[in-house]
Protein backbone atom coordinates (compact mmCIF):
# COMPACT_ATOMS: atom_id res chain seq x y z
CA UNK A 1 0.00 0.00 0.00
CA UNK A 2 1.24 3.47 -0.74
CA UNK A 3 0.28 6.93 0.52
CA UNK A 4 -2.21 7.39 -2.34
CA UNK A 5 -4.11 4.21 -1.39
CA UNK A 6 -2.51 2.33 -4.24
CA UNK A 7 -2.02 -1.40 -4.00
CA UNK A 8 1.13 -2.97 -5.41
CA UNK A 9 2.10 -6.58 -5.83
CA UNK A 10 5.02 -7.69 -3.72
CA UNK A 11 7.74 -7.93 -6.33
CA UNK A 12 11.43 -6.92 -6.21
CA UNK A 13 10.65 -4.12 -8.69
CA UNK A 14 7.93 -2.73 -6.41
CA UNK A 15 10.16 -2.87 -3.35
CA UNK A 16 12.82 -0.85 -5.19
CA UNK A 17 10.22 1.71 -6.29
CA UNK A 18 8.53 2.17 -2.90
CA UNK A 19 10.90 3.33 -0.19
CA UNK A 20 10.45 1.57 3.18
CA UNK A 21 8.83 4.65 4.77
CA UNK A 22 6.17 4.63 2.02
CA UNK A 23 5.21 0.96 2.39
CA UNK A 24 2.02 0.84 4.40
CA UNK A 25 -0.16 -1.89 5.81
CA UNK A 26 -3.88 -2.01 6.42
CA UNK A 27 -4.34 -0.95 10.03
CA UNK A 28 -8.13 -0.91 10.21
CA UNK A 29 -11.10 -1.58 7.94
CA UNK A 30 -14.71 -0.48 8.46
CA UNK A 31 -17.76 -1.17 6.33
CA UNK A 32 -20.56 1.32 5.88
CA UNK A 33 -23.67 1.84 3.81
CA UNK A 34 -24.94 5.10 2.33
CA UNK A 35 -27.62 5.69 -0.32
CA UNK A 36 -28.03 1.91 -0.79
CA UNK A 37 -24.34 1.61 -1.70
CA UNK A 38 -21.86 -0.40 0.36
CA UNK A 39 -18.46 1.18 1.01
CA UNK A 40 -15.36 0.23 2.90
CA UNK A 41 -13.17 2.67 4.74
CA UNK A 42 -9.55 1.75 5.46
CA UNK A 43 -6.70 3.32 7.34
CA UNK A 44 -3.21 2.42 6.16
CA UNK A 45 -0.41 2.80 8.68
CA UNK A 46 3.21 3.42 7.72
CA UNK A 47 6.50 2.71 9.53
CA UNK A 48 6.62 6.26 10.93
CA UNK A 49 3.15 5.63 12.49
CA UNK A 50 1.42 8.10 10.19
CA UNK A 51 -1.85 7.06 8.61
CA UNK A 52 -3.68 7.51 5.33
CA UNK A 53 -7.48 7.32 5.07
CA UNK A 54 -8.98 5.59 2.03
CA UNK A 55 -12.50 4.80 0.81
CA UNK A 56 -13.74 2.31 -1.78
CA UNK A 57 -17.00 0.89 -3.09
CA UNK A 58 -17.37 -2.71 -1.92
CA UNK A 59 -16.80 -5.20 -4.72
CA UNK A 60 -16.33 -2.52 -7.39
CA UNK A 61 -13.09 -0.66 -7.04
CA UNK A 62 -9.90 -0.24 -5.10
CA UNK A 63 -9.97 2.40 -2.39
CA UNK A 64 -9.05 6.01 -3.09
CA UNK A 65 -7.54 8.56 -0.77
CA UNK A 66 -10.13 10.68 1.06
CA UNK A 67 -9.32 14.02 -0.59
CA UNK A 68 -11.70 16.10 1.53
CA UNK A 69 -10.18 14.79 4.75
CA UNK A 70 -6.64 16.06 4.20
CA UNK A 71 -6.42 17.37 7.78
CA UNK A 72 -6.21 13.70 8.88
CA UNK A 73 -3.85 12.45 6.19
CA UNK A 74 -0.24 11.60 7.06
CA UNK A 75 -0.74 12.37 10.76
CA UNK A 76 0.29 10.25 13.76
CA UNK A 77 -2.92 8.23 14.12
CA UNK A 78 -3.47 6.86 17.60
CA UNK A 79 -7.00 5.50 17.33
CA UNK A 80 -9.93 5.18 14.90
CA UNK A 81 -13.25 3.96 16.21
CA UNK A 82 -16.82 4.02 15.06
CA UNK A 83 -19.06 6.56 16.78
CA UNK A 84 -21.96 4.38 17.90
CA UNK A 85 -24.17 7.40 18.51
CA UNK A 86 -24.23 8.36 14.81
CA UNK A 87 -24.25 6.13 11.75
CA UNK A 88 -21.22 6.43 9.43
CA UNK A 89 -19.33 8.66 11.85
CA UNK A 90 -15.88 7.84 13.20
CA UNK A 91 -13.80 9.27 16.03
CA UNK A 92 -10.15 9.74 15.08
CA UNK A 93 -7.45 10.54 17.63
CA UNK A 94 -4.23 12.13 16.31
CA UNK A 95 -1.04 12.50 18.36
CA UNK A 96 1.00 15.66 18.08
CA UNK A 97 4.54 15.42 16.80
CA UNK A 98 7.63 17.01 18.33
CA UNK A 99 7.10 20.23 16.36
CA UNK A 100 3.34 20.45 16.98
CA UNK A 101 1.88 22.64 19.73
CA UNK A 102 -0.66 19.99 20.74
CA UNK A 103 -0.37 16.62 22.46
CA UNK A 104 -3.50 15.10 21.00
CA UNK A 105 -6.47 16.12 18.84
CA UNK A 106 -9.74 14.24 18.50
CA UNK A 107 -11.77 14.61 15.30
CA UNK A 108 -15.14 13.41 14.06
CA UNK A 109 -15.04 12.00 10.53
CA UNK A 110 -18.52 12.12 9.01
CA UNK A 111 -18.94 9.65 6.13
CA UNK A 112 -22.74 9.96 5.88
CA UNK A 113 -22.07 11.16 2.33
CA UNK A 114 -18.88 9.22 1.48
CA UNK A 115 -18.22 11.30 -1.65
CA UNK A 116 -18.15 14.44 0.48
CA UNK A 117 -16.62 13.55 3.88
CA UNK A 118 -16.58 16.15 6.62
CA UNK A 119 -14.06 16.46 9.43
CA UNK A 120 -14.71 18.47 12.58
CA UNK A 121 -12.56 18.99 15.64
CA UNK A 122 -13.96 17.65 18.91
CA UNK A 123 -11.09 18.27 21.35
CA UNK A 124 -7.52 19.59 21.31
CA UNK A 125 -5.10 18.98 24.18
CA UNK A 126 -2.27 21.50 23.98
CA UNK A 127 1.27 21.23 25.30
CA UNK A 128 2.21 23.56 28.19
Amino acid sequence: MDRNCGFSERTPKTFKKLTPQNRGRIWSTHQLKSNNQRYYFQVYKFPDNTGVFCLGIAGKNLPKRLKKAEILQNKLIEKVEQDNSQMNHYIVTVKGGKKDDFLRTTYRLNLSNPQNPKVSTILIVYKK
